[in-house]
């Protein structure tokens, strides 16, 4: 789905960007890690996207996290 003009800032959102963070990774970083764009990224921690379970698939494992613990 395309982006939105507005944040909807969620627990989900919230925890992505932890996560990220506590790996001590750039959104950069993420991007090369996991391949996923680091717009996409950056739309994703802001509410912009929705998080579907294929940006999980792919960021999870680039953070050194599992979907038990995003949850």
């Amino acid at each position: 789905s395309k982006r939105s003009q507005e944040k909807r800032i969620s627990t989900q959102t919230r925890a992505l960007r932890f996560l990220r963070q506590r790996a001590g990774i750039s959104v950069r970083a993420a991007a090369s890690r996991s391949g996923v764009h680091d717009s996409v990224i950056n739309h994703l921690e802001n509410g912009r996207i929705q998080i579907h379970p294929h940006h999980l698939d792919k960021l999870l494992p680039a953070y050194g996290s599992s979907v038990e613990v995003f949850q």
